[in-house]
């Protein structure tokens, strides 16, 4: 998949690979109102995150529904009051905007390396370490990011990438499925 800068000033996939396989510890936050994107890229990123040495859990404002925990192992997902200290990165992961990490805000401002990586052409640019691409869904994006941190892809990784896609193209359903959603 090929990708390409955006938006004036955005960082590169690969300049944003680089910088967040040099960090030693992570969180990654999920959106408020939590669907299976925002989850799927979640669970991906911190399990290749964790396959590559670093310290990783998710944050997450929000329960998620059975439907998503049924299917994805969720047990390092964190509520915001159960995290006691800020890591090296933080990185947010299907966020449009600062209002959607809810009271989780906080705690993802007290890294100095605040990431994100976006598919909403409407993201607020509320980071400077921003990735946005405007695909059909943000797994599509998680999913380029570990090939390009050359992380083996393991079962659970493809499961929440694939239930990303799935979720935010309807089953391929959705006007915005197009050949990259369908190439994964």
């Amino acid at each position: 998949i090929k990708y390409t800068k955006t938006v004036t000033g955005m960082k590169t996939l690969k300049e944003i690979a680089n910088e967040i396989l040099a960090l030693k510890s992570a969180y990654v936050f999920c959106h408020v109102r939590p669907d299976g994107d925002t989850v799927g890229s979640a669970v991906a990123l911190t399990l290749a995150l964790r396959q590559k040495g670093i310290e990783c859990d998710v944050v997450c404002d929000g329960n998620l529904p059975e439907k998503i925990t049924s299917v994805l192992d969720t047990s390092f997902f964190l509520k915001p009051a159960e995290v006691k200290n800020a890591r090296e990165g933080h990185i947010a992961v299907d966020v449009a905007s600062e209002h959607l990490l809810g009271h989780a805000w906080g705690i993802y401002t007290a890294s100095s390396k605040c990431f994100c990586i976006d598919h909403h052409p409407s993201n607020s640019r509320f980071t400077s370490l921003l990735y946005l691409d405007p695909l059909p869904a943000n797994t599509l994006i998680i999913y380029s990011l570990l090939k390009l941190m050359n992380v083996e892809l393991s079962v659970s990784m493809a499961e929440a990438i694939l239930f990303g896609i799935l979720t935010d193209t309807g089953n391929f359903m959705h006007n915005s499925t197009n050949a990259i959603a369908l190439n994964v």
